[in-house]
């Protein structure tokens, strides 16, 4: 009887590990050139010259994702501002972490965001907190590919004592 009980226990155990694989691959890489579509994206309030351009650069390494954004024509309220080009490196380990954020206007500093990442499912989930013209704000992104993997989908959520705002980016894979 003993063995019966040993034997259905070895196969519950084999059946859990089975079950914990797909886990682990849902795990996409996002490694690549992605290229923000103007067209398809959704930017809530913003409005963007046509000349706007987003690019950005990831590079997934185990439990390391290190993008790098490249602005150019970037405007607010119909400003002009400088082109930029801003790359963090986040550990994948759900611990809070201090970065700087965007430079949100010339002359104003760079802002310092406390961020922390995670993986949900096959989305990389970052939340930033920080402060800013606009006092304490929190930003949720999720970032997750298309079915084809020809798209990489970034939902932006915002949230300050002033505003909330959401936006949907959609890049395009690039060369």
């Amino acid at each position: 009887m003993n063995n019966i009980y040993a034997h259905t226990g070895w196969m519950l155990l084999a059946f859990a590990g089975v079950l914990a694989v797909p886990a682990v691959a849902q795990k996409p890489d996002f490694s690549g050139t992605w290229r923000l579509n103007l067209a398809r994206s959704f930017l809530g309030g913003e409005h963007p010259s046509p000349e706007y351009q987003l690019t950005k650069i990831i590079e997934q390494k185990s439990d390391e994702v290190t993008m790098t954004d490249i602005s150019v024509h970037q405007t607010i309220v119909n400003i002009p501002m400088p082109d930029s080009k801003i790359t963090n490196t986040l550990i994948l380990d759900e611990k809070e972490r201090e970065v700087k954020g965007a430079i949100p206007f010339p002359g104003v500093p760079a802002p310092t965001l406390m961020v922390s990442p995670e993986w949900q499912g096959g989305t990389l989930a970052i939340t930033e907190r920080g402060n800013s013209t606009e006092g304490a704000t929190t930003t949720c992104r999720r970032y997750y590919l298309s079915s084809d993997g020809a798209e990489l989908i970034e939902i932006v959520e915002s949230h300050s004592s002033h505003r909330d705002t959401e936006q949907r980016l959609v890049f395009e894979r690039g060369n």
